[in-house]
């Protein structure tokens, strides 16, 4: 009886669905990019992806932070107007010595500026191509 009764319990368990259930796992996304040739530029740290505690958002500035960080190293980004022209920073751009500056490398949005979307990694513009988005950050 006590087997019948963990089984059809285990059973039970199984088919419940628990939309708000805590999780400790971190969501993660990609954050590999391409040069303008096509081949993959790898991140200085050679990360390959970023992760956080709550789901990613294109539009969030922290998370946005948090990606160049893992690609860069640890507050190794800043502020930038990227490609946009208003008075508002848009993303958070690597450090500018070219040797740790892959131009594919170079800017993760959090907000949309001129041809690129938030939650894109792009050139900068400082790169040749210019604000050109190659990869994502962010789904």
């Amino acid at each position: 009886m006590t087997r019948r009764l963990a089984v059809l319990v285990a059973l039970g368990l199984a088919l419940v669905r628990c939309e708000n259930a805590p999780s400790s796992v971190a969501d993660c996304h990609d954050i590999r990019a391409v040069n303008s040739g096509g081949f993959a530029a790898p991140c200085p740290t050679g990360a390959t992806q970023f992760c956080a505690d709550t789901p990613i958002v294109a539009t969030s500035s922290s998370q946005a932070r948090g990606a160049c960080d893992a690609c860069f190293g640890p507050l190794a980004c800043s502020l930038s107007l990227a490609c946009g022209s208003g008075p508002d920073a848009t993303s958070w751009e690597g450090p500018l010595i070219e040797t740790q500056r892959p131009t594919s490398y170079t800017v993760y949005q959090f907000g949309g500026s001129g041809p690129v979307a938030a939650g894109e990694i792009s050139s900068g513009r400082g790169s040749d191509p210019a604000c050109r988005p190659n990869g994502r950050w962010a789904p």
